[in-house]
């Protein structure tokens, strides 16, 4: 996995707000990416489990041009950029984080790639960031 911030911001209230309007209003396209983002969400558990990670990240592709369907302020030429570029050089798939717009997005790739994917990805201008899955999920303390 490789998470980078892409350098923008949005008010997410905004791109949320269009997606229920969609669902609200009934637009066919954006409740068939909703039916087909729940699918989706499934078999990429079931990926997981098995442990077939070539298919979770081709899942994942699948998700992003479904969630692309909900709002137009979901991308963006840039984050379409990105994402191409990633695909371009290795990465099998990807998500943007929360609503969209900006903010961070993942990608999967084999890890003989990711390197190669972030210089690319660093040189349109996002930034590559460290992280680590952690075995009991979030944890917070406080000092007194």
């Amino acid at each position: 996995m490789l998470l980078c911030y892409t350098g923008k911001t949005r008010l997410s209230a905004r791109i949320i707000d269009t997606q229920v309007e969609g669902y609200t209003s009934g637009k066919q396209d954006v409740l068939q990416a909703m039916r087909e983002l729940k699918q989706i969400a499934v078999d990429l558990k079931n990926a997981l489990l098995r442990g077939k990670l070539d298919d979770f990240g081709a899942l994942l592709h699948e998700a992003w041009i479904n969630k692309k369907k909900m709002a137009a302020q979901i991308s963006d030429p840039y984050i379409d950029q990105l994402y191409e570029t990633a695909r371009k050089h290795g990465a099998l798939g990807g998500k943007i984080s929360g609503a969209g717009g900006g903010g961070y997005m993942f990608f999967y790739c084999r890890f003989d790639k990711k390197h190669t994917i972030a210089a690319q990805l660093e040189q349109l201008g996002a930034q590559v960031v460290d992280f680590n899955f952690d075995l009991y999920g979030l944890q917070t303390w406080e000092v007194r």
